[in-house]
Formats: structure tokens, sequence, C-alpha cells
């Protein structure tokens, strides 16, 4: 009598949590009304995707518009349409996700998902995609193992000798696999995204570094329904509740492995039967930039079912809405400020000594009263060098060298901006404004190269800049340049020129 008394209190837990998967609004608990997404992609049209099972988790099929009726924001919405996912047309993308860990080998568990899992395929939509994943201390997209990669397929045949490659394994990371099942199938194009989750749940198992919630968290971010099924006695089913509850899909529990087949076509009977409810929705101008919220009800058995989902219809207003209107006119004046700003740039040049934006025709900066003339570049400081030579035991003939070396941009957005070198020694050339000589062209590296003076010659030295340095079109670490050569900082094409001047003394 103890035994039985068991029995019946944990046959009843069971279906307490299959029906609190997705709990109604209102209404009696032998029918559970969801609404797991709403698609507002081509809004005002916006499309609800609705599931009414009863207790056992088995979808109710056959309603009509005439069952529904919705309500937006309290307000009743007439012209409503329904249909089913499979007569939708729709595709739908799908990943079987298996727990293979050894608690379901030594259960005889891990066999019967298998079959289970191919009798899913069997019987899917051939326009539909799915995938295989494979789970334990590892995560395994089974299709490389079969087809070279990791990718969903259409083709029954593949999917199941991806099923067949599974075997069992230490562990379970049931998270981490959750989490990747939902980025493959969240990458997919398919309106609908589908996990279905196979696991015995046990704690003692588990070893993800990702959480429960952040699995539910980037469900709902990539718009993926979770169906879960719990498999053997010691199942912790709570978990598997949570994610079903969170995202609108169902939880279904096996006693023993040979339910298991029975509810993988079950879920799927599901998924398929889901309601697609459309309406065009009266919302228009600024509302569409607030949260709204879709009510469902459906009247059933003399009884009403209730469920809601929330929704933006859109980031931009419709154009021909007030808010539309002024978001466009202001980009439209932002565009042409932006392009104005850069015509007006590119008839200036930025002096190398304050760095002030001037025109390109100016030739001494009204700031700082840096002169660009050629004429002034004599006065320039320069750097100066002595070389001695004897003539005979009692001439020596002093070379005294002025050397009066400048760069000037040829190509790219600085043209015509002009730097002296001084005599200081080492000359730094990037876009940082720490730098002697500043290009404001985003292809040149905030410190991209270095002029150095070494014995009377110039040297470049790039400075592992990202887009290289380059002297007469060869790309270069450190190098001589001389008069007339061409440097290639980035886009920028720089012109360097050097003037040489000797006075003879004699001592």
């Amino acid at each position: 009598m103890k035994r039985i008394l068991l029995a019946l209190i944990a046959t009843l837990a069971a279906c307490v949590l299959c029906a609190g998967a997705v709990a109604p609004a209102q209404g009696a608990q032998d029918y559970v009304l969801n609404v797991s997404k709403a698609d507002v992609a081509s809004f005002p049209e916006v499309k609800l995707y609705v599931s009414f099972v009863d207790t056992a988790g088995e979808s109710i099929n056959g309603l009509t518009a005439t069952d529904f009726a919705i309500k937006e924001d309290g307000r009743p919405i007439s012209g409503i349409s329904v249909d089913s996912l499979r007569k939708s047309g729709e595709r739908v993308s799908i990943a079987l996700l298996i727990d293979c860990s050894y608690s379901m080998r030594d259960s005889g568990a891990l066999e019967a998902a298998k079959s289970g899992a191919k009798g899913f395929i069997d019987i899917m939509d051939p326009k539909d995609e799915c995938t295989v994943i494979s789970v334990s201390d590892k995560i395994t997209p089974r299709l490389a193992d079969v087809a070279g990669h990791a990718v969903f397929s259409s083709d029954k045949s593949v999917l199941k000798q991806a099923v067949d490659s599974i075997v069992a394994e230490p562990f379970t990371r049931l998270y981490d696999g959750l989490n990747s099942a939902i980025q493959w199938v969240g990458d997919t194009t398919s309106l609908r995204k589908i996990v279905v989750v196979l696991t015995d749940a046990l704690p003692s198992d588990e070893r993800s570094t990702m959480t429960l919630q952040e699995c539910i968290d980037a469900a709902k971010k990539s718009n993926v329904t979770i169906h879960a099924i719990g498999e053997g006695a010691d199942v912790n089913p709570k978990p598997l509740v949570e994610m079903t509850r969170a995202t609108g899909g169902s939880y279904c529990f096996a006693a023993a492995p040979g339910d298991l087949k029975a509810l993988y076509q079950q879920i799927l009977s599901n998924i398929y039967n889901e309601y697609i409810v459309r309406y065009t929705s009266p919302i228009t101008g600024e509302e569409a930039l607030q949260m709204h919220t879709a009510e469902v009800s459906v009247l059933y058995e003399g009884k009403t079912y209730r469920a809601a989902v929330s929704f933006v219809p859109q980031v931009i207003p419709a154009r021909h809405s007030v808010a539309g209107i002024i978001l466009i006119g202001l980009a439209l004046l932002l565009l042409v400020g932006l392009s104005a700003y850069a015509a007006w740039r590119k008839t200036r040049k930025v002096c190398p000594n304050c760095s002030r934006l001037i025109p390109l025709a100016a030739t001494v900066c009204p700031r700082c009263g840096y002169n660009f003339a050629a004429r002034d570049r004599a006065e320039a400081p320069a750097a100066e060098t002595e070389v001695a030579s004897a003539v005979d035991d009692h001439t020596r003939v002093m070379h005294k060298r002025k050397v009066f070396a400048w760069l000037t941009v040829i190509e790219g957005m600085d043209k015509g901006k002009t730097y002296e070198l001084g005599e200081q020694g080492v000359f730094s050339l990037g876009r940082s404004s720490e730098n002697d000589f500043v290009l404001d062209d985003d292809s040149v590296s905030r410190s991209h190269a270095k002029i150095e003076m070494r014995d009377g010659r110039y040297v470049v030295h790039d400075l592992a800049s990202a887009n290289g340095t380059f002297v007469a079109d060869e790309r270069v670490d450190v190098a001589d340049i001389v008069n007339g050569v061409t440097i290639r900082l980035g886009d920028e094409v720089l012109s360097f020129q050097v003037i040489r001047k000797e006075d003879k003394t004699n001592e």
C-alpha cells in the first residue's frame, strides 16, 4: 500500500510539473495557453506564436480564429487570422541536445534517447533543418563526425548517422551545451528556433561554467524556445521546468527509457501544431517606440484561458509619423553637416607648431607665427656640422655645413601640410597630438615613425605601425632617406627635401 501511495504522489508531481512549464494567466489548470514569441519584423503586421496544450503536454488541435481573441494594450483587435506552424510553410530550425553521460548509459536511457531522436527526425517536415549535439564533459556537434561540418542539415539519413555516432562519456556540462545549442540555432535565418534537451539532470554530474540564467537570457535574446525531457526517477526537474517556462516551451517527464520515443514525437507535434495568430496593429507615430502588450484569449470547452507577451514594434518610427519625419530630417542634416565639414577640412592644413587648422594657402600661422614660406626655410633652425680637412702643415679648411630639411604631404587628407626638421635630432610622426609632425589620417598609427638625424644624414625608423612605413614604395623598418625621396605612412605620402649649404673658413 505504501508503494502504491508513493507511485501516485510521483505521478501527481510529474503532472504538476508539466502544467507548470507554461502557466496560463487565467482559467482552469487542465489546459495551458502560452505565447512564446511576438514577431514584428513586418510591422504593423504582428505574428504571435501560441501553444495550447493539456496537462499531459499534448497540443490541442483544430482551433480557428473564432476561438481566439486579441487585445493590444487592453484594446480589442478585430480581423485576426489563425494558422498552424506546419500549414504556414515557415521553416523551423531545431537543435537536438542529448545528454550522453555515463549515468544515461548505465540506466539504458542513452540508447533509448538515440532511438527516440531518430524517430523525431523521421517525422520532421522535409523543409526543416536540424543539428545534433551531444553533451558530456565535452560539447560535440555530431554532424561534424558524419558530414564534416557543424551546421544544420535537412538530410534525414545524415542526421540519423549523427545520432548513431553518439557515445557515452563522463560527466555533464548541460548548461554549456545548452548555451552552444542556443547560439547555433540562434544564428539561423528561420523564424522558429527550437532547442530540444534530453537529460537525466543529475546534479552530481554537472560541470558547467555557464549558469541556467545565462542560458535563459541567451535564449530570450535569440528568440529560441526550449523544450525539455527529463529522464529517470532521479532527475532534477527544477532547472528543466524553469528553462522551458521562461522560453515558452514544454517539459515532459520520462519515468522509463521506453517513454522517450513517444515524448520526442509529442514535442515535435507540439512544435508543428503551434498556432500563428496574425493581426494588424493600430499603433502609429510615437507609440512605435514604446513597449506594448498583446493578450491572447482562447475560449475552449466553456472556459477562457489567457496569456500575454510584450514587444516593441520597431526601433525607428514609421516614415509617415511625426517622430519618423523628425528623425529622418535630423539624419539628413547630420549627413550634410559631415559632408560640409569634410569638404572644408580638405581646404585646411595643421600648423606643426601649434596644431591649429589654417588655410592651405596660408604661409604664416595666425596663432603662433610659424612660417611656411619656402623663402624662410633658410632662417629656420638648421643642424650644423664641422668637417676638417688638412690642406698643408699650416692650414686647415673648416667646412661649416648647414642642413635644411622638411617634409611635405603630397597625397592624403593632410595634403599641403609641411614640417621643417629642426636641430633636435629626432622627429616623431603619427596621429597622436604628442608627435612633432601630426597626421590626422586614420590609416596612420598614433606613433607611426620617427626620423633621426645621424652624422649629417637622415634615417627613418618604423615604430611597429599597423600599416607600415614605405620609402620609395618599399616597406622598411630602418632606412636612409635622401633628397626627393617619398615616404608613405598609411595613405599619407610625404616628400622629403633637404638642402645642404657649406661655408668654408680658413684657420
